[in-house]
């Protein structure tokens, strides 16, 4: 069956000023999540926290102007490693929730009462 993945970025850590700038996001709190379309869906999630650096005036996004796009790229920029491009980092961490799943769909060890105290 098919997993569907979803974004959360939530909260975003702000300096209320920095410099002349204002609400400077400096820590963003991420959660990738899937789900799957079992009939019985199942579940994983990835989480963590980035800072997306130092603000630059120049390329600066007001608070109230940032996009979901936007805050998804900071994340996927701060975690990348070695030679990956940030779509690599996506489908890595949709590896790791795929990965989750199917550990719950068979997993390796299953806890079971001993015969003699059932």
């Amino acid at each position: 069956m098919a997993t569907t993945y979803s974004w959360v970025f939530n909260p975003l850590d702000a300096a209320p000023t920095e410099g002349d700038l204002e609400d400077v996001v400096k820590t963003v709190h991420w959660r990738l999540n899937g789900v799957t379309d079992d009939e019985v869906a199942v579940t994983g999630t990835v989480y963590g926290s980035v800072s997306p650096g130092d603000a630059d005036a120049d390329s600066f996004t007001a608070f109230a102007d940032l996009t979901e796009e936007i805050v998804k790229g900071w994340v996927l920029a701060n975690l990348v490693e070695g030679d990956e491009t940030v779509s690599d980092v996506e489908t890595r961490l949709q590896g790791q929730v795929q990965a989750q799943i199917d550990s719950q769909k068979a997993p390796a060890l299953v806890s079971k009462v001993s015969p003699w105290a059932a």
